[in-house]
């Protein structure tokens, strides 16, 4: 069996959710891999760069699914609004379906800062590039930046999107929530 990074990759994620961010070391990757951990080290500069290799899956995957959302730039608010919308059913798809999971890659997050940041900034520029096509239509229209209003409805919403926010995910009313927080943010974006 040749090693690669990515089934390397894949061991430690199976080896994350067994054990957890906290308790899985290299050693644990490499014994179920069947080699020396300094084989991994071959492959990784250490534990750190392992974990952001990851999440860096999970980020890219995510990212991929949000860019796939079908868009039409003549809807305008309604466009941009699916986006939104998207983001959020994504996140409380995983949060729900596999909490596990879900916690792993927060805890991860937190120890991969430049990650996160080169995620989050990737969101907000496929968000402004929707807008910035409604804008060319005219079917969105204000005085603000395509990027000035994508920073606002993501950071604007970002309670119920922020993983480190996802326990009040469980609250009856946050749908409703999101729906005010969302009719409030998206009527700067009308006609």
């Amino acid at each position: 069996m040749i090693l690669t990074r990515e089934r390397i990759i894949e061991t430690t994620i199976e080896v994350l959710r067994k054990y957890g961010p906290q308790k899985t070391s290299v050693t644990d990757v490499a014994k179920v891999l069947g080699v020396s951990h300094g084989t991994i080290y071959r492959h990784f500069e250490n534990k750190a760069a392992l974990k952001e290799a990851v999440l860096g899956i999970w980020l890219k995957e995510h990212a991929r699914n949000l860019e796939r959302t079908p868009f039409d730039a003549s809807a305008g608010r309604a466009g941009v609004e699916g986006w939104i919308k998207r983001l959020v059913m994504l996140k409380h798809d995983l949060y729900h379906a596999d909490p596990e999971l879900f916690d792993m890659y927060t805890e991860l997050t937190a120890e991969a800062a430049e990650a996160v940041e080169d995620h989050l900034a990737e969101l907000v520029t496929q968000l402004e590039t929707r807008i910035a096509l409604a804008q060319r239509t005219g079917s969105v229209t204000t005085a603000m930046s395509a990027r000035e209003i994508a920073e606002g409805l993501f950071y604007g919403t970002a309670r119920f999107h922020h993983p480190t926010l996802s326990f009040e995910w469980r609250s009856d009313t946050i749908h409703d929530q999101f729906e005010v927080v969302t009719q409030l943010l998206f009527r700067a974006l009308e006609p």
